[in-house]
């Protein structure tokens, strides 16, 4: 239950990065040394999806598959080795420590330069976050996003996100719509949903209807945007 993090320091007026162990705690000679080896096992991992992603997304724009593959490949490396953690998953801390070997190219526009930084008040919704858990979802549930931002405002209401049937109903009702929703749309259209179902009201879409989950999503769907005009 720890990784090694590069964070930033000064010493004698000069940045460094020095590694550091995550999280900030006492760690056991025994989670040093796993920590250590799943640090050298990342460090050849991770640089090696860049190549892999270029290739399946050759002859596409859509940036939601680009990080749907990155997504996609992080937890089949975290499958493939029992030096990951869940509660390093969970707590954030193994993002940190991927960041630092993630190639220029597989970070965010406007980050694409820079060396690793942690926002500590992202934890859980961080871009590898968003990520890894998009690619939950079966390709098809999710390939009718057009924007990466879209998927951000569906991850933070874990009523769509994690019931299946809202997902694809959401999917559904817009590409029947006259056009895909604008930004301040989409963000309606999620927030209607959010209202409909809210997650601080412990709502448990699972005891609803497929047609009264399938009704609510349309409803707030067409609402904002309309629906198909008839031929």
């Amino acid at each position: 239950m720890a990784v090694i993090v590069r964070q930033p320091a000064l010493i004698e007026g000069a940045e460094v990065w020095l590694e550091t162990y995550f999280p900030s705690r006492v760690i056991s000679a025994e989670e040093r040394a796993r920590a250590d080896k799943l640090d050298s096992y990342l460090s050849v991992a991770i640089p090696r999806l860049e190549g892999r992603i270029a290739a399946d997304t050759a002859g596409t724009k859509s940036i939601v598959r680009k990080w749907y593959l990155l997504g996609l490949s992080l937890r089949e490396i975290i499958a493939g080795s029992n030096l990951v953690m869940s509660a390093d998953v969970d707590s954030g801390d193994l993002w940190k420590a991927i960041w630092w070997y993630l190639p220029r190219s597989l970070r965010p526009v406007g980050r694409g330069g820079e060396l690793p930084t942690y926002d500590v008040g992202h934890k859980r919704k961080d871009h590898l976050s968003l990520c890894y858990e998009i690619s939950t979802h079966p390709w098809d549930a999710v390939s009718w996003l057009e924007r990466w931002d879209d998927w951000h405002q569906i991850s933070f209401r874990p009523t769509i996100s994690r019931d299946s049937r809202v997902l694809a109903e959401l999917g559904a009702s817009i590409s029947t719509a006259e056009r895909y929703p604008m930004r301040s749309e989409f963000r309606a259209i999620v927030k209607a949903l959010g209202d409909r179902f809210p997650t601080r009201r412990l709502v448990n879409t699972e005891v609803l209807s497929d047609e009264e989950v399938a009704e609510a999503t349309r409803t707030a769907v067409y609402r904002i945007i309309g629906k198909d005009r008839e031929a």
